[in-house]
């Protein structure tokens, strides 16, 4: 099970747009699908990558991932499969283009039961509109609010429907990215379910060297992630909440000036902490209350994967940020101070705290004050 590399920003571009904030503008989203692809921390390699020679692998075959639903590894990861021996093979036929065909075309062109058929230039359903999203976010203006999620092409299919009319006809599919994917398009060949040759397709066009066609992930992990909690604990007994860092970056080096002190212009930007920790459980709400916070947590904090059990401070939260949470919880009908957050730091906590009252109502009774008992004789 391998993740197209190509297909990383599209794969990114496409998750954080289903989930952004109302008013993020192309370029804040940009910025972000760089960060992602950047701290990647999974393996991404594209198929050109197994066209290396490899001793003690005889074949490489290639397979689309199969499933109905449809989600990261249906839509941006396939199958390699790497034989130690050489196993059949036979050459692919000439191809048919899709064009205007559709499944039922298909179905009738395998029933009348050749012995192989090949189509190429299948639009991808399931990559179609991803792809098309990502290239209107590309050319945007940095200002620009977000395009919509473009429509899928009528004449599109996937490639589990591919699978699928093959096997109602009594054949194997065997169905590919063409080249690595970012066309949109699928190659497919048809072969008798008895046929056990596999196809011998012809090999990718290499535009580049080969290693280009993977990614780094052990240089994209981000060291700062398991280090920061502990340095956070450490702090928290020698400094006031309002003085510990809210992000930790470890860096090989500082970057100086020609003089020898720090060049801070040169300093990297902490990533954002949905992208420094996009694997971490988030725990959902388990009662109003704790709904009603973490939807203010995300207006206030700017981010949108936000559970009960994270730290306030490790989302980026300051004195100033923490002020206008309980603002706007106040106005939600829910009792929350200041100092309550800096002690508590978890929706969580916030919520099961004895002491925190749990809700108020929106709107408090003024009392009456005998002012009487204020006044002084002269």
């Amino acid at each position: 099970d391998i993740q197209g590399n190509a297909l990383l920003a599209t794969h990114h571009a496409s998750a954080l747009q289903e989930h952004a904030p109302a008013g993020t503008t192309c370029g804040v989203l940009r910025e972000k699908v760089a960060q992602r692809i950047t701290q990647e921390t999974e393996l991404s390699l594209d198929p050109a990558w197994f066209q290396q020679q490899f001793p003690s692998i005889g074949f490489v075959e290639t397979q689309l991932r199969r499933g109905k639903v449809i989600n990261e590894t249906t839509v941006y990861h396939y199958d390699v499969i790497l034989h130690n021996g050489t196993p059949a093979t036979r050459p692919v036929p000439e191809a048919t283009e899709w064009k205007n065909l559709n499944l039922e075309q298909l179905e009738a062109m395998l029933m009348e039961g050749p012995d192989a058929v090949r189509l190429a230039s299948i639009p991808d359903a399931r990559l179609a509109a991803p792809l098309a999203f990502r290239k209107a976010l590309e050319s945007a203006a940095t200002d620009a609010p977000l395009p919509a999620m473009p429509a899928v092409p009528s004449n599109a299919v996937s490639a589990e429907a591919l699978f699928a009319v093959a096997a109602q006809c009594g054949y194997r599919a065997h169905v590919r990215w063409h080249n690595d994917g970012t066309e949109g398009i699928l190659d497919a060949v048809f072969y008798p379910a008895s046929e056990k040759a596999l196809p011998a397709w012809p090999a990718l066009t290499l535009s580049q060297s080969v290693e280009s066609y993977a990614n780094t992930p052990k240089s994209a992990k981000n060291p700062g992630s398991e280090m920061a909690p502990v340095l956070r604990k450490h702090l928290a007994g020698q400094l006031p909440e309002y003085m510990i860092p809210s992000a930790f970056v470890v860096l090989d080096a500082f970057p100086l000036t020609p003089n020898g002190k720090v060049d801070r212009k040169a300093l990297p930007a902490p990533a954002s902490y949905d992208t420094a920790s996009a694997d971490r459980e988030i725990v959902a709400p388990r009662n109003e209350t704790e709904t009603k916070l973490v939807d203010i947590w995300k207006q206030v904090l700017g981010n949108d994967r936000i559970g009960i059990e994270d730290d306030i401070f490790e989302l980026g939260g300051d004195s100033i940020l923490i002020f206008q949470i309980t603002t706007r919880a106040t106005r939600a009908g829910i009792a929350l101070t200041p100092a309550q957050v800096f002690r508590l730091r978890t929706i969580a906590a916030i919520s099961s705290d004895a002491s925190a009252p749990a809700e108020k109502s929106s709107t408090s009774t003024i009392q009456r004050v005998n002012r009487d008992a204020y006044r002084r004789n002269l």
